[in-house]
């Protein structure tokens, strides 16, 4: 890698075709498209006539968001499973009552 003027090491850049796009992130083509127009995916970059590719930080940025965003869902699901426990209150069972015998299964006395 080489420096900046900044002192930071600047990155190569690489960029990924849809198939790799697919991989990383488990979406279809369709859904990777419709995010984009939904604003909610990162856009490619307009290589050609027929030809985009995704610049391969942005991908890993938008998954650990994802990582994120279900990192804070969790937490939230886990304090109100905590929460439920802190205020689950036990009630007293009765006892089960004796069950008379089947009448099938004993055997009939003369």
């Amino acid at each position: 890698m080489t420096e900046t003027s900044n002192n930071e090491p600047k990155r190569k850049l690489v960029l990924l075709k849809i198939n790799a796009v697919r991989s990383r992130t488990k979406l279809s083509v369709p859904s990777v498209y419709r995010l984009i127009k939904e604003g909610k995916f990162p856009k490619p970059i307009n290589m050609g006539e027929r030809a985009v590719a995704w610049i391969e930080d942005e991908i890993e940025e938008w998954l650990l968001a994802k990582l994120e965003e279900r990192g804070e869902a969790f937490q939230k699901q886990e304090d109100v499973r905590l929460n439920k426990i802190k205020t689950f209150v036990p009630m007293e069972v009765p006892p089960p009552k004796p069950q008379s015998p089947n009448p099938l299964l004993v055997p009939k006395t003369s």
